[in-house]
């Protein structure tokens, strides 16, 4: 894990994050999250993912909002200060957000 930060991060996305019943392989969101955070300061991909989620959780949560938003501009921040963010991740980001909830619209502080 130490030479490859990829594998965390694929691991995190493509089995923990959803699951993968004909591998036995169950549903962890808490383990994805851990792994994406491992990475973040090396891949700008981790921190998209977890703006993504914490995004997501917000917007569905009745009860955390606050907690969850801070931890969406956490990232949100980890992520602009990373050598490798440019405008056009800044615009991935925002268009994947709209993709999440395009019924309810929100500006992250």
């Amino acid at each position: 894990f130490t030479l490859c930060y990829w594998s965390k991060y694929n691991l995190a996305k493509y089995f923990y994050f959803n699951g993968i019943p004909e591998l036995k392989i169950k549903k962890n969101e808490d383990l994805a999250i851990e792994l994406l955070d491992d990475v973040c300061n090396y891949l700008i991909e981790a921190c998209e993912e977890l703006i993504y989620i914490y995004y997501d959780k917000y917007i569905s949560s009745k009860r955390n909002k606050k907690k969850y938003l801070e931890q969406l501009n956490y990232y949100k921040t980890k992520c602009e200060l990373n050598i490798n963010y440019n405008s056009t991740i800044k615009k991935r980001i925002e268009k994947n957000l709209i993709k999440l909830n395009d019924t309810n619209k929100i500006n992250i502080p």
